[in-house]
C-alpha cells in the first residue's frame, strides 16, 4: 500500500509509519505479509514498513535502503535523469 501525506507534523517518521501500518492492518492478518510505503511531501521523507511474514523476502534493512535520501519534487530533476533522456513526447 502507498500512503501520501502532507507532513509528519513534528512526529517521528518511524513511529508514525509503524502506527499507521498497525492501525490500517495492512496485509493478511495470519501471514502478516503487508507492505506500506509512507511518503511525507513537505518533510521530503519516506519509509517502508514490512510485516514480519515478509521479512524473509524483504528485510527491514532492504526496506530502509535509500530512506536517508530526501524526496525531491519531480520538477527538481534534470530531464536527462528521467527515462527517455528528457525528450518531449
Amino acid at each position: 500500500m502507498i500512503a501520501i501525506f502532507r507532513s509528519l507534523e513534528g512526529e517521528s517518521l518511524e513511529d508514525y509509519s509503524n502506527r499507521l501500518f498497525k492501525h490500517w492492518k495492512i496485509g493478511d492478518a495470519k501471514k502478516n505479509d503487508g507492505v506500506l510505503l509512507a511518503l511525507f511531501k513537505e518533510d521530503r521523507k519516506w519509509r517502508v514498513e514490512v510485516g514480519y511474514g515478509l521479512e524473509g523476502v524483504l528485510t527491514d534493512l532492504e526496506a530502509a535502503v535509500g530512506t536517508e535520501i530526501p524526496l525531491r519534487p519531480l520538477g527538481a530533476l534534470d530531464p536527462k535523469q528521467l527515462d527517455g533522456g528528457g525528450d518531449e513526447p
